[in-house]
């Protein structure tokens, strides 16, 4: 999915990582300081005379209810396939918020707000939101985009977070001559890193990072694929041996690490053949990493 920033940054990232970002610490603490400044200037006063615990559930309420409605917008777009402009969908989620708010608060025994009392609070805590994401969007999204990618893919992937020399090795390859014709779009062969089945959609993930969610059977893709270096390693993943960081095996199984920071599972099955697919690549020198066959 694309995500434009109010500062003008454009990213283009995986629904898994921008669940990761919601749950980094950075953005957590960003939450909470924002939420804190809002408390402690108290736009609320005079309409809630609460006691502390009512008072305690009013703002707990508020700020779940925003995160909810954040979270359940970015989820909605990125279905929808659009962009996601960050200042248009917190404002929607801080007008609903604090619609539901001021209800709320209605519901604990305050007074009944006038029109005016909600166009001021709505904009005292619209104005402090998107203050926020600014914040995170100017001085926070490098560090948290570094953590949310598996160390591999940080050095792997600099050139995706920067612009600095000696970038990545993959991207300065010859441009390749064999292109493919996938659920009625055209790709370069090696440029396609992950396909993964999403219903009746495949979610693709390029060389680049970008993603696009084409509607198709995951079978087809693959079929599509099978002269390409990469394998099926369970139902719902292919992932091309230039995409592998790494593996691991944990509680719920066997893991392959992606470049792109995304752990796919392998299924039970396939457990042994992929463990040792996954390690003859990892021995490989970085520079000698297959190139889709045919290109």
């Amino acid at each position: 999915m694309r995500i434009q920033f109010v500062n003008g940054t454009k990213l283009d990232l995986t629904w898994h990582e921008v669940q990761r970002m919601f749950w980094h610490p950075s953005f957590v603490a960003l939450v909470l300081v924002i939420s804190a400044i809002i408390i402690l200037l108290r736009p609320y006063g005079d309409l809630v005379q609460f006691n502390a615990m009512s008072l305690t559930l009013f703002y707990a309420n508020g700020i779940v209810t925003f995160m909810a409605l954040l979270v359940a917008l970015v989820y909605a777009l990125y279905r929808l396939g659009k962009t996601i402009i960050t200042a248009v969908i917190i404002s929607f989620a801080v007008t609903l918020a604090t619609l539901w708010g001021l209800a709320f608060g209605v519901l604990l025994g305050a007074d009944v707000p006038r029109a005016m009392d909600f166009v001021l609070v709505a904009g005292f805590n619209l104005t402090f939101v998107l203050l926020g994401e600014l914040v995170l969007s100017t001085f926070l999204l490098r560090r948290i985009l570094k953590d949310i990618l598996a160390p591999a893919a940080r050095t792997q992937f600099a050139s995706f977070m920067t612009d600095t020399a000696g970038g990545l090795h993959i991207l300065a390859r010859p441009p390749p001559v064999r292109e493919v014709d996938l659920l009625g779009r055209r790709f370069a062969a090696n440029q396609i890193m992950c396909l993964q089945a999403e219903e009746h959609y495949v979610l693709i993930t390029l060389r680049d990072a970008q993603t696009q969610l084409l509607r198709g059977k995951f079978s087809d893709a693959v079929t599509v694929l099978s002269d390409v270096d990469g394998k099926r390693i369970h139902r719902s993943h292919w992932i091309a041996a230039d995409a592998v960081a790494g593996w691991r095996a944990d509680r719920s199984g066997h893991i392959i690490v992606t470049c792109f920071g995304k752990d796919l599972p392998v299924a039970r099955n396939r457990q042994q053949e992929v463990r040792a697919w996954a390690e003859a690549i990892m021995d490989r020198p970085t520079n000698e990493k297959a190139p889709a066959k045919g290109a």
